[in-house]
């Protein structure tokens, strides 16, 4: 292949490649940021979220340990949370928000969980005293 043709062809590949790789970052950017991943036990990662929950004075009123999904309620405003576990044994959190009476609902459940997940694992890295 000669040269100008060989640089004719990455251009033309390239506009479109960029123009790809442009809407995915937008899209990324655009999408709502509420998976957290836990390297807890389920059962323990589980209990984090409904205590995150229960911590911002949110009604519980689905808690289904089997399948995964808490259900909290907080005013006109609905988050649920559903856990999925993965094969390499990290469980993926993944958070909504229905209702818009508080908008930052959402956010102060996964700061909360973020907060209990964090002192979670420092307690379990402390060495045994």
């Amino acid at each position: 292949m000669n040269p100008n043709r060989r640089r004719l062809c990455a251009r033309a590949l390239g506009a479109p490649l960029a123009a790809a790789l442009g809407l995915t970052l937008a899209a990324c950017a655009a999408s709502p940021p509420r998976p957290a991943h836990s390297q807890l036990s389920y059962a323990r990662t589980f209990d984090l979220v409904l205590a995150a929950m229960v911590d911002l004075k949110m009604d519980i009123p689905t808690q289904d340990r089997r399948h995964g999904r808490i259900v909290g309620r907080l005013g006109a405003d609905t988050v649920s949370a559903d856990l999925q576990l993965h094969v390499d044994g990290t469980i993926r959190v993944d958070f909504a928000q229905q209702g818009d009476a508080d908008p930052a609902l959402l956010q102060r459940v996964i700061e909360t969980y973020n907060a209990r997940l964090s002192a979670s694992a420092h307690l379990l890295s402390r060495p045994p005293q």
